[in-house]
């Protein structure tokens, strides 16, 4: 599994409830939107911070794995580390939109320098609901497959497969 650097974050610790709530809303719009483009989503927290990475693997299936608080899920994961694409980390700001959505930053990962980069979204603001901001990293590399993607990609250096 990939070393998660520390991230300086003066904001707030995502409340339990919230981790919950945003883990249903992660999967349930990624599975509307982008069925079949991956088998797992692995939705982890650190204080302020969300990871998501997709696997793409028929033997990492949500059905088949242990509780994802356990020792065991993390290393079931671990196993499977060949089949990972890191997508993006959610830097959570506490605040809402109009519509009383809440905000999180948005990063996403970089294959060129193996870090994560701060990306402004569609929308010109550097932060967004959970579905703006999961959207760009899905279509970025669960979407990669289609020839237009994979060559953005290749040429802003988050491509996963560097030539």
């Amino acid at each position: 599994m990939r070393f998660k650097p520390y991230l300086r974050n003066d904001g707030p610790k995502v409340p339990d409830s919230k981790q919950l709530e945003t883990i249903e809303r992660i999967n349930r719009h990624a599975q509307q939107y982008f069925a079949g483009k991956y088998t797992h989503l692995d939705i982890e927290f650190i204080w302020g911070v969300c990871y998501i990475d997709a696997y793409n693997d028929p033997a990492v299936r949500t059905e088949d794995l242990p509780p994802c608080s356990s020792k065991a899920y993390r290393d079931y994961l671990k196993d499977h580390q060949d089949s990972v694409t890191y997508l993006c980390r959610l830097i959570y700001t506490g605040h809402r939109n109009r519509r009383r959505l809440d905000l999180w930053g948005f990063e996403l990962y970089c294959y060129r320098s193996e870090k994560y980069e701060p990306i402004r979204l569609t929308t010109g603001r550097c932060a967004g609901t959970l579905e703006e901001t999961f959207d760009i990293a899905a279509e970025l590399y669960l979407n990669a497959d289609h020839p237009i993607m994979a060559r953005l990609t290749q040429q802003i250096g988050f491509s996963k497969h560097l030539s």
